[in-house]
């Protein structure tokens, strides 16, 4: 099979032939196609047939637009069919297909996509199949009727630029949200071949990964102090992987996780006494990023991190450096970045930016170039260009001067750009810059975490639970006299339950504030939609739209996040866990790292990150048993503990008593079905319970527990400054309070008075009081 293309806007489907003129098929005859592919040859059969017959006989539709043209050399174009192509159901489709699109045969015309003006009453389908199809480069422009000598602009009429390459079945194009679709030539074939032979067929067509740019946006904010709240409500709503701040004027008690969500991660340095100055670099938490430091880096403000991306690392650098500073100044920031650049391999890209005040520089051009070269003497811009940075930035401040500067190692990567100050107003003297830097690579690897479906309690159906918990055989696990084995019992006749009853799903993760609602979505929607229209056009009037979308949203957000703060406040009593939400987004970040060390070892990914902070974890325990050791007091050595005895009366009360809480623990038996089930599942547990305390045994299904990293301080990239929180399951949390009594009576005795850890009503301030 021939390689082509297929072309489908949001509104409509139009397949272009050189001598046909074709009806397309429905939406849900294609989905029900497709969906018994596997299933149903006879179905397929029965499907070709009726689809045939109702093709043919239906007539045209009369809004139906049709233009001669004169034809230029042609694509082959045909849709993926799924699954194996060898297969029978596969060439039934195949076949149907073929009779449906040979159908209604009109030659020398071609339809035109025109949206819902060619078949105003069918709804778009995005993966409809097709067989081979031949589309025609025209002379004449499609929306202009303009002859085109070359036969590229039509094209281009249709497919706007940039079209972006993102499998090797795929061709989208960005900016009008339509897509080419584009099927194999062989097997054997890969994307850069099919890449390659649409360059040759569509040739000003230019074909970009558009993933693999990276968006940073630059500011110099003239401080934060009394813009948090604007910027941590907006920021949930921005794009740009790397947001770059000077003149930040924060303190070291500002914590960052006001400034920023845990969406970015965020790097600082403050002026720990002076008012003033300061930088920030807040990088995409999906983003893999560290802090590079050294002993070249002293007393200036400046900032580098480096983010790691498949093949090549990019640094970042921001400097601020006062007005009217000695030459001294300058040479430590040029020491600084001449470090960083020692650093750089053959493929990694440095990007150096910052407020620098040298307001008397002059610039000139470099023609057929990005480049601007100084043309007056500086020893520290002299000292970038020896290392082979080039300055990209052009954009004059009020007073046609550049205070702002960005020297770049790669300038024909680099696209700087004058943009709009995205949530705080811009400083005159300094312009707000956006730039796009080709990373020649993917900015975000592709996941491949597979999704897992998870049980949802609170859709369960609690009344059929009990009733199959109250009918499952339990006599093994009443027989058992083995507490691994008769757990096991347990959970294999509960989750055979849980498969009846309760629904699953799969997780979706949400990085929208708690604020958020269906109106703002809209508005963050229709601010993005007309931001890439002002970027494809470059239109006064595009961007005009833009601004008055982002105020619309912008005013929104800040009186949905007023009312959320007031809702906090006033729900306090009947919803705390609301309120110490907020507040503890405000005093730590939930995020983890990108990117973890741990003594000689590095983990960059999610499971080896795991495996760190498992490794770490580790150490903290002692596997040898103490040696003996003497106590100021006497320990009694011939003491009994009478074993407690649990009826099944007290073991009821506290499965009532436990919080209905819907999310599980590592065995997957959350609280909620504790507290809801009790009566039934008293006697198992019952069971359970006694059996362990008769064997001595703890079960190891119990022992296991999620166990959560919990950072302290210092740097977050270092394995050794996070403690683990231990998470129980529900089960042994139950066993446990109710044996605790027993044995804290029974203890009560043995316990020095001097031991105030883990006793209740004792703490560390009791203990200091002992002193005092």
């Amino acid at each position: 099979m021939r390689s082509g293309l297929r072309y489908y806007c949001d509104e409509c489907i139009a397949y272009e032939t050189q001598a046909l003129s074709i009806r397309r098929l429905t939406k849900s005859t294609v989905t029900e196609l497709i969906r018994n592919s596997r299933k149903n040859t006879d179905l397929l059969v029965a499907l070709e047939s009726q689809l045939t017959s109702r093709m043919l006989s239906e007539p045209d539709s009369p809004k139906r637009k049709k233009i001669a043209v004169d034809r230029q050399p042609t694509v082959a174009a045909s849709v993926t069919l799924s699954g194996d192509p060898g297969s029978a159901a596969q060439q039934s489709i195949s076949a149907a297909a073929q009779m449906v699109l040979r159908s209604k045969a009109k030659k020398d015309s071609v339809s035109e996509c025109k949206g819902r003006e060619i078949l105003p009453h069918e709804t778009p389908e995005k993966s409809a199949i097709s067989n081979t199809l031949i589309i025609p480069t025209p002379h004449v422009d499609l929306t202009s009727g303009v002859p085109n000598e070359t036969g590229s602009a039509a094209v281009n009429a249709v497919v706007p630029k940039p079209v972006t390459c993102v499998v090797p079945k795929t061709v989208t194009c960005v900016p009008q949200r339509k897509q080419i679709f584009v099927s194999r030539l062989n097997p054997d074939l890969s994307s850069l071949d099919i890449t390659a032979y649409i360059l040759h067929i569509y040739i000003l067509i230019y074909l970009k990964k558009l993933d693999s740019f990276l968006q940073l946006y630059y500011q110099n904010t003239r401080g934060l102090q009394s813009k948090l709240t604007k910027l941590y409500t907006d920021s949930f709503s921005l794009s740009s992987h790397v947001i770059v701040f000077t003149e930040t004027w924060l303190k070291p008690e500002v914590l960052s996780s006001e400034v920023f969500p845990s969406k970015y991660t965020t790097y600082r340095l403050d002026r720990p006494s002076r008012r003033g100055g300061g930088v920030l670099i807040a990088v995409d938490s999906e983003l893999t990023s560290e802090v590079i430091t050294s002993d070249e880096i002293n007393d200036i403000e400046f900032l580098c991190i480096k983010l790691s991306l498949p093949g090549i690392s990019i640094y970042i650098t921001c400097s601020y450096i006062p007005p009217s500073s000695e030459f001294p100044t300058y040479a430590n920031h040029l020491s600084a970045i001449q470090f960083i650049s020692s650093k750089l391999s053959d493929r990694d890209q440095l990007i150096v930016l910052g407020d620098f005040n040298i307001p008397r520089a002059t610039w000139s051009t470099v023609e057929t170039s990005n480049i601007l070269l100084p043309s007056t003497q500086h020893d520290f811009l002299d000292g970038l260009l020896d290392i082979s940075l080039s300055q990209v930035n052009h954009v004059l401040n009020f007073l046609g001067r550049l205070l702002d500067l960005c020297f770049v190692s790669s300038p024909d990567c680099v696209c700087i750009a004058r943009t709009s100050a995205i949530t705080l107003p811009e400083d005159p003297y300094h312009p707000t810059l956006e730039l796009t830097i080709d990373t020649g690579t993917k900015v975000y690897e592709v996941s491949e975490k597979i999704a897992k479906r998870i049980p949802c309690f609170r859709k369960a159906n609690f009344a059929l639970i009990n009733s199959l918990i109250a009918c499952s055989d339990w006599s093994n696990l009443y027989l058992s006299t083995n507490i691994n084995e008769a757990v096991n019992i347990f959970y294999n006749i509960l989750n055979e339950v849980f498969d009846t009853c309760v629904p699953t799903y799969y997780p979706k993760i949400s990085n929208q504030p708690p604020w958020f609602n269906k109106e703002l979505a809209r508005l963050k929607n229709v601010k993005s939609r007309l931001y890439k229209k002002f970027r494809a056009s470059g239109s006064q009037a595009a961007f005009s739209r833009y601004l008055s979308a982002r105020s619309d949203f912008t005013v929104l957000n800040a009186q949905c996040y007023k009312k959320y703060l007031a809702r906090c406040k006033t729900q306090f009593t009947l919803d705390p866990k609301q309120f110490y939400n907020f507040v503890n987004t405000k005093r730590k970040s939930s995020s983890y790292p990108s990117s973890l060390k741990f003594e000689n070892s590095a983990a960059s990914t999610d499971q080896a990150i795991a495996d760190l902070f498992a490794q770490f974890f580790q150490t903290t325990y002692s596997t040898s048993n103490p040696p003996d050791q003497s106590y100021p007091y006497v320990i009694p050595k011939s003491n009994f503990i009478c074993c407690p005895v649990i009826s099944k009366s007290s073991l009821l009360l506290e499965l009532q008593r436990v919080k209905p809480v819907y999310s599980p623990g590592p065995d997957g038996v959350p609280g909620c079905v504790l507290r809801y089930c009790a009566e039934t599942l008293c006697r198992p547990l019952h069971k359970l319970f006694t059996l362990s305390l008769e064997t001595s045994d703890f079960p190891h299904r119990w022992k296991e527990s999620f166990v959560i990293p919990f950072h302290k301080k210092g740097s977050k990239l270092n394995a050794c400054n996070y403690r683990g929180i231990s998470k129980l399951s529900a089960i042994p949390k139950l066993f446990e309070n109710i044996i605790t009594p027993h044995l804290q009576h029974s203890c009560r005795s043995l316990i020095s008075s001097c031991q105030h850890g883990f006793i209740k009503r004792r703490s560390t301030t009791t203990n200091l009081l002992e002193f005092t």
